[in-house]
Formats: C-alpha cells, structure tokens, sequence
C-alpha cells in the first residue's frame, strides 16, 4: 500500500514519502526547477515520524527554500516563509518544534542526505533539532589533490606540535 504525503516549498517544493523499504521512507522532493528523492531511516524515528506527521499536516506547503550555500546546502520549509513576499527576512524556526537529538554516527552530511537543522552548541547545548525546517546537502565532489591539501592544513598543528616537542636540532 502506497502512503503519499505532501509538502510544498516553493522554489516549489512537494515532499512525498512512498511506500516503505527496507532501509526507510523513500521521500520525493517535487520543486519548480526538478525532483530529488531522499530517505527517512528507521533507526531515527523520532525525525522520521514527525518529519512525515508535518508533511500529512500540509506544514511545509507553500514554504520556501530560504537558505541556500553553495557547495553546503538548501534549506526550506521554515513556517514564516508561507506567503513571505519578495526580499521579506524569512527562514527562522519554530522553537516548539525542536525535538531531542537522535545522532548516528553511520550518518554523515553527504551529498543528497535530507537533515534536520539546529542551532549551534552553545545556543543549543542539548543540540535540539528544528523540524519546523529542513535541509538537503548540496556536497561537493573533491578531487584527491584538493583532499591532500585539506587533510595537510587539518594536520599542520599537530605536526607543528609535535616537531617542536620531539625534534631538536643537531648543533655543531
């Protein structure tokens, strides 16, 4: 049996979860410039359920993607995008949407994945989820020169650390 639940965003954006697999929901992301699918696993049901009981409500129609960095991601679905005309200030959450968090460490911000947004660690220590919003990872495709010279600045403290507190000079 086929479940359809409809969330429209403008850039316009309908969000339809069908049927279930194995892995989770799949989730069929509909705007004015194409579709993208994504899917709501299992093992986060909290974001999964409410994600979908918002979508039934019609709680992301007519919203807007209001957030959108380059090679990070798009962001939709915040409540006061509804109707916003053009060049209004619009994308802020609902903090009575906030749910507590359900971190897996097999997930990771890939390309395509579909989260959940939240405030930084110091705004929000129990690291709340917004699901009065949501986000698609755009990603970017690295070469492996670019993924050399990103892990030699990741690494430059530490071997600077460690040169300075190992290392000593030979002396004449």
């Amino acid at each position: 049996m086929k479940k359809i639940y409809y969330i429209l965003s403008a850039l316009f954006l309908c969000v339809v979860a069908t049927s279930a697999q194995e892995a989770g929901k799949t989730v069929v992301i509909k705007t004015n410039v194409g579709t993208m699918k994504a899917i709501l696993y299992d093992d986060v049901p909290n974001h999964t359920r409410t994600f979908i009981e918002r979508a039934k409500r019609g709680d992301f129609n007519g919203t807007l993607f209001t957030r959108v960095l380059p090679e990070f991601m798009i962001q939709g679905g915040a409540p006061d995008s509804k109707n916003a005309p053009a060049g209004a200030k619009c994308g802020f959450g609902d903090p009575s949407a906030e749910i507590l968090p359900e971190i897996n460490e097999k997930y990771f911000h890939k390309k395509g994945a579909l989260a959940a947004p939240r405030q930084p660690d110091d705004v929000n220590p129990q690291k709340k989820s917004d699901m009065s919003q949501f986000f698609i990872v755009q990603g970017k495709i690295y070469r492996e020169t670019e993924l050399d010279t990103l892990e030699r600045t990741a690494n430059y403290p530490a071997r600077q650390k460690a040169l300075k507190e190992f290392y000593a000079p030979v002396r004449a």
